[in-house]
C-alpha cells in the first residue's frame, strides 16, 4: 500500500493525504525545487499548502527504497 491524494486539485490551504503508515513526503515544483517537507503519520494527513504558488506541483512518498510520485495542481 502507498499514501494517496484525497484529492489533486487544491483549492484551499491544505493537502489531504491518506496514508497507510509512516512515509516521508516532498512537494516539488516542475523545476525540482523541494518547497515542502515532512512525514506523513498513518491515516488522514492534513498539509499546509500556504506557500504553494498556483499551477502544477509533484508530491513524492519515500518509505526507504520504495518511492510514489502524484501531481497537485494548486489554483
Amino acid at each position: 500500500d502507498q499514501p494517496k491524494l484525497i484529492s489533486n486539485l487544491i483549492t484551499g490551504s491544505t493537502i489531504s493525504v491518506s496514508s497507510p503508515g509512516v512515509f516521508e513526503y516532498a512537494v516539488y515544483d516542475l523545476n525540482g525545487r523541494i518547497l515542502l517537507r515532512g512525514q506523513l503519520q498513518s491515516g488522514i494527513n492534513t498539509l499546509s499548502s500556504g506557500s504553494l504558488q498556483p499551477g502544477m506541483h509533484l508530491i513524492r512518498f519515500t518509505k526507504g527504497t520504495a518511492q510514489w510520485t502524484e501531481k497537485l495542481i494548486r489554483q
